[in-house]
């Protein structure tokens, strides 16, 4: 009787054991920020993180998030991967005039949007880098100068 509860202890400790040694996910770090064009608030756009030297195993995707009155916020839930990001930040104002535009099968008249921000910011060509780690500073503000 006693073997046999040793036999199903040493079982379970082992199936424990295993479980615990899975694959983890990665680590997520969220970041935020202000951000503003040649020192103003920026009213609206968008800021895309891009990967660099991306390195063997998973890939890291890119994530691009909205600018709502000169902030925006990558979550802990979609947030970046750990490594280097090339940053490229698009700062839009309404122009005060509306268009029509084709959203999916439907027509709609929207805002009319300009971008302010300087176009070397808004590409592949962008110099600014946020290395994303989950002992540092989440606060990533950024200024970019105008067109």
């Amino acid at each position: 009787m006693t073997s046999r509860y040793y036999v199903g202890l040493h079982t379970v400790l082992l199936t424990s054991l295993l479980i615990g040694c899975g694959p983890t996910e990665p680590v997520r770090v969220p970041v935020q920020g202000q951000v503003t064009v040649d020192g103003q608030i920026a009213e609206g756009g968008v800021v895309r993180f891009e990967p660099i030297g991306e390195e063997r195993g998973q890939r890291r995707a890119s994530t691009m998030v909205s600018i709502i009155d000169g902030k925006y916020q990558v979550k802990t839930g979609g947030g970046l991967r750990e490594g280097r990001y090339r940053v490229e930040v698009e700062v839009q104002r309404k122009t005060g005039r509306k268009i029509t535009k084709r959203v999916f099968d439907d027509v709609a008249e929207v805002d009319e949007t300009a971008l302010v921000s300087s176009p070397l910011h808004a590409g592949k060509d962008s110099p600014l880098e946020y290395t994303a780690e989950s002992a540092a500073n989440l606060q990533f503000d950024i200024d970019v100068p105008a067109q």
